[in-house]
């Protein structure tokens, strides 16, 4: 065959649409009809960032059209991806001889024909005269950050269109200038102030500056991303934020390369200053990792832990579902403790011994290896006291116990002055205890909540040097955690300091998230024990509370020929009347016969979902055969 297939036409287009993805941009691409569609180049003022293969042209004269297409231009299907700007112009075929264009600006709208454009030219020019850049104020153009970064003149409109020669003789990519590669969503997310706009076929980005406070992770995320925005923000953004990404980029170099399989030299030494710093005791930075969120932590020290069905691990119930899972991937055996709802849901040492009583007696040869320690707790919110915590490290050293501390919620405190936290590892140090020590934090938690980002840390105390051996081989594996979430975990060990440009307002927005966190529990955990058949721990940490329901036995029959959980019902049902997602206890561990769901206080307009919680919860319990 001599004619081109679809695929083989369409080949450089995908071939353009891939690589603009993968540079964070936008594109609307056209269909090429010829052979010369696949000679693809990039303005000068682009750079090297985006530059895509070259092929060798075929002479015209025996190029063909692909039979599905219409020879003339404007005829010819167009596909359009959800990315960012970017023209692909096709030669002409052998029907459609080239004619002479003036030169056509870079334009993010999909081509339209002439006629279109007569009739819509006069809403085109009452748009532009409404554009910001009309009133005053200078746009930063594509490839013209830097002449645009003062304000305009009173009345100067927009900078001249960012423009390209237009040659039919061979297809071009016509895409934009290197500081837009930076996609729209991370630039808002870094505290620029984005619009955009279309004015005379021009794409305009206006940029003001809005950095301080919490965006502190964010901005610094952005400026090791981009580090030309360095030079463009350094008058604007705060000072110490500039310095720390300056301090970074001097340690990692590049964060698409990879780091020590530990984690960054220098934010391990930040870690280990700041747990000094919250202990008061020494810390040593060749005892931590830097992991891809705590749970990637927990899944590796569980997993040398484990011998496969010979290792039982103590877990509290109700439990954060990740270690039934990681158990289950490694053949581990979960030894479950019961915490006390009536004390708090506090950890009951009682039930802890039992627990071991009980996997001695069993004779299945299970050995008891680790406890695992969830402060604050999660559902529950509950926090350890100091003499609880010091009896938790005795049982330890009496059992020969690995001690797991999960303290991923250290920072969600809604009352520090009468429940602060306590480090386990403070506990170890001030006891003099043996027991080896394994302590979690993450970036997921506290006032960042950057889950996405994946970053966390473990720190081993009391680990002998064979086995912090054993696990810098294993992490060696997986080569490191992801530089983002390094980043991200630099950021948590080292908040702005008293006296520094983002302190104040770093403070006020902290104290302001604590404040709100706090009046939503206290205010939905009272509204919740008024109703009826439902009682509620105050919690003092974390981001839950962790209600128990007393549910008809309508309810519970109903459940049982639905195949499901009665709690599990409760929130599907309560899902599909009012939108509220809440986690069922039985997803958590809970005693026979008992029913719980786990609620989040973080959303804002708590008086309203509470009442509509309210509201069904009355309702259900008519559906299901008992009063309200």
């Amino acid at each position: 065959m001599t004619g081109r297939t679809p695929r083989k036409v369409d080949r450089r287009c995908e071939q353009a649409r891939i690589y603009a993805r993968l540079a964070g941009l936008r594109a609307r691409v056209c269909h090429a009809s010829t052979t010369d569609s696949s000679l693809l180049t990039t303005p000068a003022s682009c750079g090297p960032f985006l530059a895509l293969p070259k092929k060798p042209a075929t002479d015209a004269a025996h190029a063909r059209p692909h039979p599905a297409l219409p020879s003339h231009p404007r005829h010819r299907p167009r596909l359009r991806a959800p990315l960012f700007p970017l023209v692909l112009r096709s030669a002409p075929s052998r029907h459609a001889p080239p004619r002479r264009r003036r030169p056509q600006p870079c334009r993010p709208q999909r081509a339209v024909c002439r006629p279109w454009r007569a009739r819509h030219k006069g809403r085109r020019a009452e748009r532009a005269a409404a554009l910001p850049g009309a009133q005053g104020e200078a746009p930063v153009q594509q490839g013209h950050l830097e002449q645009h970064r003062q304000p305009a003149a009173k009345g100067a409109g927009p900078a001249a269109d960012h423009v390209h020669e237009t040659d039919f003789q061979s297809s071009r990519v016509c895409v934009p200038c290197l500081v837009h590669a930076v996609p729209f969503r991370w630039l808002k997310s870094a505290g620029f102030s984005v619009s955009y706009s279309i004015t005379e076929g021009c794409f305009t980005l206006y940029a003001r500056n809005m950095i301080e406070g919490l965006v502190m992770l964010t901005c610094v995320a952005a400026l090791m991303e981009y580090p030309p925005l360095i030079d463009i923000v350094k008058d604007k953004w705060p000072s110490d934020v500039i310095e720390r990404a300056q301090q970074l980029q001097a340690e990692i170099g590049s964060i698409g390369a990879y780091s020590h399989s530990k984690g960054i030299p220098l934010i391990r030494k930040h870690v280990a200053q700041f747990i000094e710093e919250r202990d008061g005791f020494p810390s040593d930075p060749e005892d931590i990792f830097l992991t891809a969120g705590a749970s990637a932590g927990v899944s590796l020290l569980l997993n040398v832990l484990i011998t496969p069905h010979k290792t039982g691990i103590l877990i509290p119930i109700p439990q954060y579902p990740l270690y039934t899972a990681t158990l289950a991937q490694y053949s581990g055996v979960p030894l479950p403790y019961h915490l006390s709802e009536t004390d708090g849901w506090s950890t009951s040492l009682e039930e802890i011994r039992a627990a071991l009583t009980k996997a001695a007696a069993d004779g299945t040869g299970v050995l008891p290896r680790a406890l695992v320690v969830i402060n604050p707790g999660n559902p529950t919110g509950a926090l350890l006291d100091e003499k609880t915590m010091e009896e938790l490290v005795w049982l330890c050293e009496e059992h020969s116990l690995v001690l797991l501390a999960d303290e991923v919620y250290q920072d969600n405190l809604h009352r520090r002055a009468a429940h602060p936290f306590h480090s386990f590892k403070q506990t170890v140090r001030r006891l003099r205890s043996p027991v080896p020590l394994i302590s979690f934090h993450s970036i997921s938690k506290g006032v960042f909540g950057e889950c996405g980002r994946r970053g966390g840390y473990f720190e081993c105390c009391n680990v002998a040097p064979d086995v912090r051996a054993l696990l810098y081989k294993m992490v060696s594996v997986g080569l490191c955690p992801p530089l983002s979430g390094q980043i991200g975990v630099d950021c948590l060990v080292r908040p702005p300091r008293a006296g520094e440009p983002s302190h104040a307002r770093w403070k006020a927005e902290t104290d302001a998230i604590h404040a709100a966190l706090a009046q939503r529990t206290a205010l939905m955990a009272a509204r919740l024990n008024a109703l009826p058949g439902v009682s509620c721990v105050d919690s003092p940490g974390a981001l839950y509370l962790y209600p128990k329901l007393e549910l008809p036995a309508g309810a519970v029959e109903a459940a049982r020929r639905a195949g499901k959980e009665a709690d599990t019902l409760y929130a599907l049902e309560l899902l599909e009347e009012t939108g509220i997602c809440v986690v069922p206890g039985s997803g958590f561990g809970q005693k026979e016969g008992e029913h719980h769901y786990r609620l989040t206080c973080l959303c804002p307009g708590v008086e309203e979902y509470v009442g509509m919680l309210e509201k069904f919860h009355v309702g259900f319990l008519k559906r299901y055969g008992r009063s309200a």
